[in-house]
């Protein structure tokens, strides 16, 4: 689930452009493509919807109508312009001149007549290029560190060439050094390539190296957006359309540590990113008496996305750190490997989803019936679409070019303090993962095919004139998906095999029983008590709309080969030896084993879809003339929500792989998830409305929610925090978006200057003074919740996460935001060292909040006639109060003293600036005729 404006929950999202359905429920990423503002006509969204006709999209729906042409030519050209000028500075810069950030959108729109009363066209374009300087904080080796030296920093590297096989017993490096000879190649080799740390960054109450380094570069982004429309209305009867939409796009975002890679400075895909959306549809409707009106249409949406680093131009990995298994034959395998190095940035290429090719269509294909009887307005129609995925995106564990993990319990000592950074560092000079891999891309592009078909029929029912009902039903099927040429894949752990759809003796289908389809009934209840109160009622279900598209990832499909220490004290592999080599399977027989250590997705075997409950109950009431408050209480509840459990986490702790569940009877020590309709989620709110109409178009209202949103993974593409079994209960808590209050007051006031109103209404003072309009926005939301983790070196429980232990209570902990503050009591929250779960649990504690306030300034004027002119002046938090986002939240390697110091807590230091939104002016012109 996640929520939306209102406070209303959903679970995904369509949005359909005049026929055609863009959603993209497998890029989570990825906005929905939506006109430019200037050539929409109407943008209905729906949410909580008891209204039959809307469905497939669990619970919200964006329907969007772009304006038509008329008899008489009509059209726009505006431009907005955003300059970091006129920026102020943000909370957690300390440099000189502000970063540049300079974004223009620009554009027209045009429309008219081709045969007068006809024939018509609507034109649009606009672009949007933006030149962004993007920073970050990270945290990189000293150059002691570079050189094996780990004197002066609070922590113990062990050697893990001696003591016992099981980790206890290790003895100290001579010194605190590992000596030069031990340095692995490769990993002296990135060393080599990483940029030296140009800032002071080191917890004063850990004495452990954090944020020591501000890198900066410029993020670019492009985009058009375009439409063109045409209405033909060949008899009186009769009315089409034809439409045809286009987007291209390029972003750019540098990788953070030059030539040794790194996370993408502005937070997306490292490199260059192109893309197309094209999107067309041809509709109409026809009256056939007048009581009966048909209407349809047929939608495609094709989408063309990409993402390329800046280092695919060669195997880095193979070539030049020389080590086996990471690189390929395809060019889309190439550049850096991912060293994940615990506490440090990340170095090589980290994202596991770069790069990436999609080349995706959508078909979409409605018709209704609309009769009007009496009092009924009855509605009936079906719907059909189909989904079709073709992706280059192998991110099941490590991506194409392999990854290795290290998390310390290399050189940290069985039975001792718990691994921190410098440990995780040492590993990684040593060349010994805990963890490592490579996902291989079998099938290219990776095909899922995915249709579904709804039917619905409903009643607005004007009972008299107090009293409407609106009713209906719903009816959906999902069938199990196919690939392009074959059925899918789905690995059965009752027997171990992964069956191969439509192959040898296994059905296309793979035996998954999705059953026949799903009801889902609709109330509305409209009742007016009195002239001036109104109430609404409203009950519905909408069936979960979660595709299969994690079909994508499957065995053989994509080949996730994953390695793991037998503990987390040992290693899976090192550099030099590499990643082994996973040999495609032959799939003939459509039924094959599923290697040891390989992961894959798979499916229950009935696949029990689930369904969205939603619910309110509205009184509207006005108070005196113009003035009209509201009160409504929403619910929600996500009935068997999809999850993607790992079953193949270990369910017990402190023996790793020989606790996966799958290990006795298999040997499996790989990933394994499902996507499972698993359990329930629900979302409460009381939500309250008051708004004020005054002169004009001056208006002030005041918006208030008060809600709880609790759910066991957040959304379709989340896992569980524990897949244990035995530990699922602990998953359920406050959902990530939660945000208990949401506080809205908005207002539009046109200034009492100029004709017709009560100053300055002579013709100079008129000019000057009249036409102009304040808005304002001001906006105070909760914060929401976060996880205080702990290292699961201990816990040694594969798929399960650790939290810390909590020793003190925070209820009166002073919050602080800055360098070396705290925002949550560091000494409340304590390590885990034994092998158990820490005592707290997930979203124990919350985040700021956010405080905001949106203002603008806007004129009229009246050149001619025809023509129009808008000028805009807009600020964007005007109070230049920033918005924090979460502190770090984990206790990793650091024990209480007697003083009751804890050391490497990263809350115990600045709350990252990644949503530190500063005081920002936009300036615009619109000619308008």
């Amino acid at each position: 689930m996640g929520t939306n404006v209102n406070g209303a929950s959903y679970s995904n999202n369509n949005t359909r452009i005049d026929g055609a359905t863009v959603s993209y429920p497998w890029l989570p990423h990825i906005v929905a493509y939506v006109p430019p503002q200037d050539a929409i006509e109407t943008v209905n969204v729906v949410t909580n919807s008891f209204d039959a006709e809307q469905g497939m999209a669990g619970g919200a729906a964006m329907n969007v109508t772009i304006k038509s042409g008329t008899n008489q030519l009509h059209g726009s050209l505006h431009e907005f312009h955003t300059n970091s000028a006129m920026r102020a500075r943000n909370y957690f810069y300390y440099g000189g001149n502000l970063p540049k950030n300079i974004l223009n959108q620009f554009g027209g729109t045009i429309g008219g007549a081709i045969k007068k009363n006809k024939l018509f066209f609507f034109a649009d374009w606009e672009r949007t290029v933006r030149r962004q300087n993007a920073s970050a904080f990270r945290t990189l080796p000293t150059t002691a560190l570079r050189g094996g030296d780990f004197n002066g920093f609070s922590s113990n590297i062990y050697d893990p060439a001696t003591g016992a096989a099981n980790g206890t017993e290790r003895q100290l490096f001579p010194g605190l050094r590992i000596p030069a000879s031990r340095i692995d190649f490769a990993s002296a080799k990135m060393l080599g390539l990483l940029i030296q740390p140009n800032y002071v960054g080191l917890n004063p109450a850990s004495n452990q190296i954090q944020n020591n380094h501000f890198a900066s570069g410029t993020y670019e982004f492009n985009r058009d957006n375009a439409d063109f429309k045409v209405n033909y209305n060949p008899i009186e009867k009769m009315s089409l359309f034809a439409r045809y939409s286009f987007s291209p796009s390029l972003i750019f975002d540098p990788p953070s540590l030059g030539a040794a890679g790194g996370d993408a400075l502005n937070g997306g895909q490292p490199g260059r990113a192109p893309g197309l959306i094209q999107s067309a549809a041809i509709g109409g409707t026809y009256t056939v008496s007048p009581r009966i009106l048909i209407d349809g249409n047929i939608g495609f949406t094709r989408l063309r996305l990409s993402a390329e680093n800046v280092d695919l131009d060669k195997n880095y990995g193979s070539d030049d750190l020389r080590i086996p298994g990471t690189n390929g034959g395809d060019r889309l395998q190439g550049g850096f490997p991912r060293f994940n190095i615990s506490g440090f940035s990340a170095l090589g290429n980290p994202n596991v989803s770069n790069p990436f090719l999609f080349r995706d269509n959508q078909y979409v294909a409605v018709g209704n019936v609309g009769w009007f009887r009496g009092a009924h307005s009855f509605r009936f129609g079906a719907e059909y679409a189909y989904y079709t995925i073709n992706h280059f995106q192998p991110q099941a564990a490590f991506g194409p070019r392999g990854g290795f993990n290290f998390t310390g319990g290399l050189t940290a000592l069985n039975g001792g303090a718990a691994p921190n950074l410098y440990n995780g560092f040492g590993d990684f000079l040593l060349g010994q993962a805990n963890g490592m891999g490579k996902d291989v891309q079998n099938i290219n592009p990776a095909a899922v095919r995915m249709p579904s078909y709804g039917l619905y029929a409903r009643d607005q029912w004007q009972v008299n004139r107090k009293l409407t009902l609106n009713y209906g039903m719903r009816y959906e099927y999902y069938p199990f998906a196919t690939r392009d040429h074959r059925g899918g894949e789905r690995y059965d752990p009752s027997i171990n095999r992964v069956l191969i759809g439509g192959l040898g003796a296994t059905p296309r289908d793979t035996g998954v029983d999705v059953g026949w389809g799903q009801i889902a009934p609709r109330l509305g209840i409209a009742y007016r008590a009195s002239e001036k109160t109104v109430v609404r009622l409203g009950y519905g279900i909408s069936i979960d709309p979660n595709s299969f598209r994690v079909m994508r990832d499957a065995y053989p499909a994509t080949i996730s080969s994953q390695f793991s220490g037998t503990t987390s004290f040992l290693a899976a592999g090192n550099l030099r030896t590499g990643i082994p080599v996973v040999v495609p399977p032959d799939v003939s027989s459509g039924s094959i084993l599923l290697p040891a250590a390989v992961g894959t997705v798979t499916f229950p075997r009935v696949f029990n879809r689930g369904y969205i409950q939603s619910f309110n109950a509205t009184i509207q009431r006005e108070l005196m003339k113009n003035m009209t408050l509201q009160v409504a209480y929403v619910g929600t509840r996500a009935i068997r929500q999809t999850a993607q459990i790992n079953i193949n986490a270990s369910t017990g702790i402190g023996r790793g792989n020989a606790d996966r569940a799958l290990f006795p009877a298999y040997g499996l020590i790989g990933n394994i998830t499902q996507l499972t309709p698993f359990n329930t989620s629900n979302y409460n709110a009381f939500q309250m409305q008051l708004t004020k109409r005054m002169s004009g178009a001056s208006q002030l209202g005041l918006a208030y929610t008060r809600s709880k949103a609790i759910s066991w993974a957040d959304n379709n593409d989340s896992g569980l925090t524990w897949n244990n079994p035995a530990e699922w209960r602990r998953n359920r808590a406050v959902a990530n978006f939660d945000r208990p209050n949401n506080l809205q007051i908005f207002g539009i006031y046109e200034l009492p200057f100029g004709k017709g109103q009560q100053y300055a209404t002579g013709k100079l003072a008129s000019a000057l003074l009249g036409g102009w309009q304040l808005n304002g926005i001001f906006s105070a939301f909760s914060g929401t919740p976060f996880t205080v983790g702990s290292a699961a070196t201990s816990l040694n429980s594969q798929g399960n996460a650790q939290t810390a232990d909590q020793v003190v209570a925070t209820v009166n902990f002073p919050k602080q935001i800055g360098r070396g503050s705290s925002y949550f009591d560091p000494l409340a929250f304590a390590p885990i060292t034994a092998v158990r779960y820490g005592n707290s649990g997930r979203n124990l504690l919350r985040g700021p909040g956010v405080i905001n306030l949106d203002g603008s300034l806007f004129r009229n004027f009246n050149v001619t006639e025809r023509f129009r002119l808008q000028f805009r002046a807009e600020v964007f938090n005007v109070s230049n109060t920033a918005a924090f986002n979460n502190p770090g939240a984990t206790v990793s390697g650091a024990t209480r003293n007697p003083a009751g110091q804890i050391t490497a807590l990263n809350g115990y230091t600045e709350i990252t600036s990644a949503q530190a939104t500063e005081r920002q002016f936009r300036l615009a012109l619109k000619i308008l005729f």
